[in-house]
């Protein structure tokens, strides 16, 4: 009977020192953390370059462009190698300005962009 007894609080220790250190590494009986997501508001997708006027490029998708269904936007920070019009290039990144203020095309920041093959 000792003998059980001595078995159990054994087993009841090393259940109480796996919790321990299974919390203090960041593991639950959960699993692990959750991997964060990419974020909504990157976009990626192929276009064509535009210009507009002197010096005044665009950028017009093949498809609609994240949360904001627009095709066409003003990238502010286009590459002087990319101002080509009708460059077929394929470009990701982020809107920007102020969501309450109407634009006639949106700011977009560009993180990427690479000339793609005619």
């Amino acid at each position: 009977m000792e003998a059980h007894f001595t078995m159990r609080c054994t087993m009841l220790l090393i259940a109480t020192l796996a919790g321990i250190v299974g919390s203090l590494s960041g593991c639950s009986d959960f699993g692990t953390p959750p991997v964060p997501p990419i974020p909504d508001d990157v976009v990626r997708v192929t276009g064509t370059v535009l210009q507009q006027s002197a010096g005044y490029f665009l950028l017009e998708a093949d498809s609609l462009m994240g949360n904001f269904q627009t095709r066409i936007v003003s990238p502010v920070n286009l590459p002087d190698t990319f101002k080509i019009d009708r460059l077929r290039v394929r470009f990701s990144g982020k809107f920007e300005g102020d969501p309450w203020v109407q634009y006639r095309f949106l700011p977009f920041r560009i993180s990427f962009i690479e000339r793609l093959l005619p």
